[in-house]
């Protein structure tokens, strides 16, 4: 039986056989699946067709459409969702927290990710523990793990592979594909980044060039900033190693130290 609920709205709570304080508020909202359906405990779903076929525990619900689910399908538990259509597709993914306009709107089976800001993590399918912040953060990836992307724009290429990624700042690692283990911090850091793995670039414009190129440390203002690809150089400064290109294994430290290497 239905123990302690609330529901208000047309077809709210429609099909609902079994629960422990549940709160549907909204058209459809919490309708139910067609078929058995297993006892629904301490949820809240506000927003019409919100949780719609949410056969599961613990979850909170805000916007039309989020955590909107498959019949007879979805049974996601102890998670967050606010926004239109956020986490709109989930099945069985569980410990989801997103927020925002279609964040997180194609996880399915992932666990544990979080993502916050319009669109933030929605062509997420099955990749877990990501985290995004902000407008577009990690818009395009969809089966790759443990990233962070905090910044609007950081991390919004197709994402093809690259796992164990950090891109703190407005556009960090915006076009990153298939490089794994990159570090980068500031607005435009790291930005042209795509295959080139194992870069940590801090500071505005710090390594805003590096495409292929692997194993660079840029630190300060547009420090490797005309880096395309070579590998393993340091360049630390403001505009340190400013004309190097293509070279390798350079050493450039303090204020526009090398300014004339390429």
């Amino acid at each position: 039986a239905l123990v302690g609920g609330t529901v208000v709205g047309q077809n709210a709570g429609l099909r609902l056989q079994y629960g422990d304080g549940i709160t549907a508020i909204g058209r459809y909202a919490a309708q139910g699946v067609t078929g058995t359906q297993g006892a629904r405990q301490g949820c809240t779903f506000v927003g019409e067709y919100s949780g719609s076929y949410a056969n599961s525990n613990f979850n909170t619900v805000v916007g039309s459409f989020a955590l909107y689910g498959v019949d007879n399908v979805s049974n996601p538990n102890q998670t967050v969702a606010v926004g239109y259509e956020a986490l709109y597709a989930t099945t069985t993914g569980d410990q989801n927290t997103v927020v925002g306009y279609r964040a997180g709107k194609n996880i399915t089976s992932s666990p544990d990710n979080v993502f916050i800001g319009q669109l933030a993590g929605t062509a997420n399918t099955t990749g877990t523990h990501n985290i995004a912040i902000g407008d577009l953060a990690y818009d395009n990836a969809d089966t790759e793990s443990n990233n962070i992307a905090i910044g609007a724009d950081s991390m919004t290429s197709a994402v093809a592979g690259g796992e164990n990624n950090t891109a703190v700042g407005g556009s960090a690692l915006f076009s990153i594909t298939s490089a794994d283990n990159c570090v980068a911090v500031g607005y435009n850091s790291g930005s042209s980044i795509t295959t080139g793995g194992t870069n940590t670039v801090v500071g505005v414009d710090a390594g805003k060039t590096i495409s292929t190129g692997d194993g660079h440390t840029c630190i300060g203002y547009a420090s490797g900033d005309a880096v395309t690809t070579g590998s393993n150089s340091t360049f630390l400064g403001i505009h340190a190693g400013g004309a190097v290109t293509t070279g390798s294994q350079n050493t450039c430290v303090g204020q526009y130290a090398g300014v004339d290497i390429t």
